[in-house]
């Protein structure tokens, strides 16, 4: 797993909780 596609999956997991901060 190359580092760009480890951080897409870092900031696709953090998405559901970045929404419900909004």
């Amino acid at each position: 797993m190359s580092n760009s596609e480890r951080n897409y999956q870092k900031e696709f997991e953090n998405a559901p909780l970045l929404k419900e901060r909004i």
